[in-house]
């Protein structure tokens, strides 16, 4: 639909064209001058000039300067004021609604200072920091706008989240010598012979890991270390795996089959499934 759009210079399509565009996209006539409509409304794109741009200021001039601040709240433009703008300028109104708040809160510019102030706040309030609370306060000090400071601040979470939880040489070491010390999963011998896998393994390695990584990256990697290590593969295991597909009529084996198969040919879930997969697409081809 929108490219019948763009073909047709964003027109609205006659009564027989929606028929057509029912007919050919199996929808309801009623959904697709709904969605053009839509679509002409949101997404349609208009050419952004100078002149459209002192309109929408001098709107802002016109409803917003001389007001109150709890005045100021009401004239935020509606949906029905944003349609209306809209058809004064010839712009969408999602662009309508990024000139206004550009108009209203104008970014501003970003120093080194700045950014230690931002720094140096999320640095004392993360993780139990309350921007919605302090953003008023921050765009004061520092003359940048709310999106300026929320970006900033999600930036360094992110950051801070990287850093937190990066799996570097050294931490996987200390999983990996875990794992040699304890193949089975358990703890303990006793734990072993009671046939009760540890359920504390990971808190362990949380700790010993001095907790830079989540139990979700430290169960991924006692899995992969344990049981998808990846091992040689050879023509007599192709040759093997290929027997047992032979012997059950070519189907996939279950999820039990496929760790017996892994155990007796010696190799991890992984490399059996793509050897699974490759062997029947070779077998179809053929």
């Amino acid at each position: 639909l929108r490219e019948w759009l763009s073909k047709n210079q964003d027109r609205s399509p006659t009564r027989e064209e929606v028929r057509q565009l029912s007919r050919r996209l199996g929808l309801g006539t009623l959904r697709i001058r709904s969605f053009i409509n839509a679509c002409r409304e949101t997404y349609l794109r208009g050419e952004l000039t100078e002149d459209k741009l002192q309109h929408i200021r001098e709107w802002i001039d016109e409803h917003w300067s001389n007001q109150t601040e709890s005045e100021q709240s009401l004239t935020v433009p509606t949906t029905q004021k944003l349609r209306q703008l809209s058809k004064d300028v010839s712009l969408s109104p999602r662009q309508v609604q990024r000139l206004v708040n550009r108009v209203l809160n104008p970014p501003g510019k970003l120093t080194q200072e700045n950014q230690q102030i931002i720094q140096q706040y999320f640095e004392e309030n993360h993780p139990n920091m309350h921007l919605k609370h302090d953003i008023d306060g921050l765009r004061k000090e520092t003359g940048l706008n709310a999106t300026q400071i929320t970006n900033m601040i999600h930036r360094l979470k992110y950051d801070e989240q990287a850093r937190i939880r990066k799996l570097t040489p050294e931490l996987r070491e200390i999983v990996l010598e875990w794992v040699e010390n304890h193949p089975s999963g358990f703890v303990s011998e006793a734990l072993e012979e009671d046939g009760a896998r540890n359920q504390n393994e990971v808190d362990i390695l949380v700790e010993m890991t001095g907790h830079a990584l989540s139990r979700s990256q430290l169960h991924n990697l006692l899995w992969r270390l344990r049981k998808d290590k990846p091992q040689e593969m050879t023509q007599t295991k192709k040759n093997q795996t290929r027997q047992w597909l032979q012997e059950h009529d070519w189907r996939r084996p279950n999820k039990q089959e496929l760790s017996e198969l892994c155990d007796s040919i010696g190799l991890s879930r992984s490399q059996m499934r793509g050897l699974v997969h490759r062997l029947s697409l070779r077998r179809k081809n053929d």
